[in-house]
């Protein structure tokens, strides 16, 4: 999809399909581009472990500043700017970790432009830290699009164990319908308990 973004697949036999594209937004202050996931092909019965999320995967290296899963772990807030025109519901955001530690927050996206953040607690269990090293896949901060009964068991609001564990009970299924979008912009990983607004960074 767009630069760092894939879409991910619990199980490989989800039928729902979707086309990705940077648009020009005029709507939302301070920002000129979004990411738009338009539905092309729904899937209205989820296998119990079908799930598909955007997401970004973060290399380990880059945080082990975070201390996750030992006494030095830090508070983390993520954010994004979110808005889904046709009004389909509640998603879910958070972190995965390599080793199976997760945290997932529900949130609801409206139809219009809104900043969706969730604080996600420190925590010094040791299974939530990521079990890789160097520029392996340490962490991948996504939102849920859909997620089957044996993908949508985490607790809102918790961190919890297991792998590819992406939502609650209440994810909305994005694949319902060909009328579905979604549109994100504006996300933001860091350290601390609130959001700050959003870095416009040169790389």
């Amino acid at each position: 999809s767009l630069d760092r973004w894939k879409q991910w697949a619990s199980s490989g036999s989800e039928t729902g399909r979707s086309t990705i594209t940077q648009e020009t937004i005029t709507d939302l202050a301070g920002f000129s581009k979004a990411m738009k996931i338009q539905v092309t092909t729904a899937d209205t019965s989820l296998g119990s472990t079908d799930a598909l999320a955007m997401m970004q995967r973060i290399e380990a290296q880059d945080i082990l500043q975070f201390g996750i899963g030992t006494s030095n772990s830090k508070t983390l807030t993520l954010s994004v700017y979110a808005k889904a025109p046709t009004g389909n519901g509640t998603y879910c955001m958070g972190i995965a970790m390599s080793g199976g530690g997760h945290y997932v927050e529900e949130i609801t996206v409206g139809t219009s432009w809104s900043r969706h953040e969730i604080n996600i607690p420190a925590t010094t269990t040791s299974s939530h830290a990521t079990t890789a090293t160097g520029t392996s896949t340490g962490m991948q901060a996504f939102i849920a699009l859909c997620a089957g009964s044996a993908r949508n068991t985490a607790t809102n609001g918790a961190w919890g164990s297991g792998a590819n564990i992406i939502g609650t009970t209440n994810q909305s299924n994005f694949y319902s319908s060909t009328s579905n979008n979604l549109w994100l912009t504006g996300w933001q990983l860091e350290v601390g308990e609130q959001a700050t607004p959003f870095e416009h960074r040169s790389f």
